[in-house]
């Protein structure tokens, strides 16, 4: 009898013991697996993500800007092709994540917004195909990227080429930048890198407009009645605001100037004498609806206002500040009617093979109104054909803009606003800003070449 409870025992013993092994094993099979498979650390999740064939990205004509590569053992890397795209497109590493649109799209380019059904299931769990994601289309314009890279090439500042009325960005060039290539490998080299390359200066550069802020200057005088007429007699001398002289862009020969005179050669007298005769509330006003231009990364935000509005910030000089982005969209508005055009950067997601678009509808932000925009139509032209920005001008086109200098501390910057028209109110808008420098006729002549590339690519047959 002994050696019977002895054998019931053991069998109970052995019992328990395979009882608690399925209970753990049920457990991680059922519940604990997705704990594991969501750690870290798991070597199958890291292979897993190694793994995913994010989608492509391609211009606005199909030319393959970034795909992705898998090796024999199915890991694959992510590679950019064009150096000239660079700082519009970002990056994507599985070891320090993504920035731009690699980060935008995430969920599409990487295919984690994919619904998980019978299919997805079978491919990627049952024979663990890797998980596929989408295909975008970006509204890059790879000529036009190219050539803007190079010719903003050695210099520190920012490009912007815009599509009217749609608001497509055709160009978006930052430099320095870095290669997203080689980001793995030279990581720590990138982030200690002189110029901040991984800072965007075409999308969250903030730079004083300088003389260029007398664009909305004119909007405030027209808006006030002071016909372009005017004349402002010592219009040449110059204006010291702050610590900083004030003077003339382009040198006249002239002592009187009328007001549209002042906004060709760029002097700032005539516009103090507006800003003491309108007063500083009503300019500010005016200047806070330019700086309602739409943004691209939060279409819905609004600057922040200021705690005073002094002359400083008038003339371009004080804590009122514009990206290139912001800038090409308010010279956008002008042969647009006066509406600045929401800009965007991606067309297309293609699902089943198909591009689908990401809207049809582009919305608008009214800033000036139609008859103002065809009166600063013409003063950009005459600034184009004999002032602050005749380098822009090219044989054949109907070209307007606006050249300026804006200085920061102990250094300047030159910026070149300016517009191509083609047919009605359809054509281009060109931002350039370019860091310690103050040689007005290199951006000018910069966006002159781009806005030209830009006309010819799209003129009508």
């Amino acid at each position: 009898m002994q050696f019977t409870r002895e054998i019931q025992r053991l069998i109970l013993l052995f019992g328990i013991g395979f009882g608690a092994v399925a209970l753990v094993a049920a457990y991680w099979a059922v519940i604990g697996a997705e704990t594991i498979s969501s750690r870290d650390d798991n070597p199958r999740v890291i292979e897993d993500l190694a793994r995913i064939q994010r989608g492509a990205i391609y211009d606005r004509d199909g030319a393959l800007l970034v795909e992705s590569v898998a090796d024999d053992n199915g890991i694959v890397t992510r590679r950019y092709r064009f150096d000239s795209t660079y700082s519009a497109l970002g990056y994507y590493s599985l070891r320090y994540g993504e920035d731009g649109i690699e980060s935008t799209y995430n969920s599409q380019l990487s295919g984690e917004d994919q619904p998980y059904d019978l299919e997805s299931f079978i491919h990627e769990d049952v024979l663990h195909y890797p998980q596929q994601g989408q295909d975008i289309q970006v509204t890059l314009d790879l000529e036009i990227q190219q050539r803007a890279a190079t010719l903003l090439n050695g210099h520190r500042g920012a490009i912007v080429v815009m599509s009217i009325p749609d608001g497509a960005i055709h160009a978006l060039v930052s430099l320095p930048t870095y290669n997203p290539n080689m980001l793995d490998t030279n990581w720590e080299d990138f982030v200690k890198a002189e110029g901040n390359p991984f800072f965007n200066r075409a999308l969250l550069g903030t730079y004083q407009p300088g003389s260029v802020i007398q664009i909305g200057l004119i909007t405030a005088a027209l808006l006030n009645n002071i016909s372009l007429n005017t004349t402002y007699a010592d219009a040449t001398l110059p204006i010291e605001v702050d610590d900083v002289v004030l003077n003339c862009v382009q040198p006249s020969t002239l002592t009187e100037l009328t007001l549209s005179q002042a906004f060709t050669y760029g002097c700032p007298a005539p516009f103090a004498a507006i800003v003491e005769q309108i007063g500083l509330q009503r300019i500010e006003s005016v200047l806070n609806t330019f700086r309602n231009a739409p943004h691209l990364i939060d279409p819905e935000a609004t600057p922040e206002p200021l705690t005073t509005f002094t002359l400083e910030d008038a003339l371009g000089q004080g804590e009122i500040t514009y990206s290139p982005l912001e800038m090409a969209a308010i010279i956008a508005a002008v042969i647009n009617g006066g509406n600045a055009p929401q800009p965007y950067l991606v067309e297309a997601i293609k699902q089943d093979d198909i591009w689908q678009p990401i809207t049809s509808v582009r919305p608008t932000t009214p800033i000036i109104t139609p008859e103002i925009s065809r009166q600063l139509q013409g003063i950009l032209r005459l600034s184009v054909l004999e002032g602050t920005a005749q380098s822009a001008a090219q044989t054949g086109l109907d070209i307007g803009g606006q050249a300026g200098i804006g200085y920061a501390g102990d250094s300047s910057h030159v910026w070149f606003i300016g517009f191509v028209r083609l047919v009605s109110n359809q054509g281009f808008a060109v931002a350039v800003v370019i860091e310690d420098s103050d040689d007005i006729d290199l951006p000018a002549s910069i966006g002159g070449e781009l806005l030209a590339l830009a006309a010819m690519e799209n003129q009508s047959p």
